[in-house]
């Protein structure tokens, strides 16, 4: 099972990396701050492949990612993401249940991708004093979720 599940996340890597996004001047000053503030907070972000900043918080795998499609205001996702697996499957996922009981937290939302899915807090921002102010919220949100999914 354990194999199964690093092919998978693996997979998801390799094909996040065939759609890097590239970002304007302003949206990558935005995601270089965010970064520093994940840093400073005491976490250990780095950039990934791309380039969407990924840390660890209570031991799983978070992404912030900045859009590349909006300018002004910019538009920024705070996600864990999962591969499927036997237990968390599409179709199974796509029950309105699912999607109703992930949705009944605010501000939270569960994405469906074709290889993986994602508790999700999004926000559009001109600048990173937003995302700093909610952070830890956005994460109690997205981990009170993921406890209950």
């Amino acid at each position: 099972m354990k194999k199964i599940m690093f092919i998978l996340a693996f997979a998801v890597m390799l094909s996040a990396n065939a759609f890097a996004k590239t970002l304007n001047s302003k949206q990558t000053a935005l995601r270089d701050n965010l970064y520093s503030f994940v840093k400073n907070e005491g976490f250990q972000p780095t950039i990934d492949s791309d380039g969407d900043i990924k840390f660890k918080y209570q031991g799983k795998n978070y992404f912030i990612q900045v859009s590349s499609q909006n300018a002004s205001p910019m538009y920024v996702s705070l996600s864990l993401i999962y591969p499927y697996d036997d237990t968390y499957t599409q179709a199974r996922l796509s029950n309105y249940s699912y999607l109703s009981k992930v949705n009944d937290y605010k501000m939270c939302k569960l994405i469906l991708n074709d290889n993986y899915f994602e508790i999700s807090c999004s926000l559009f921002l001109e600048d990173a004093s937003a995302f700093k102010n909610i952070f830890y919220k956005m994460l109690e949100i997205i981990a009170q979720a993921d406890e209950d999914f």
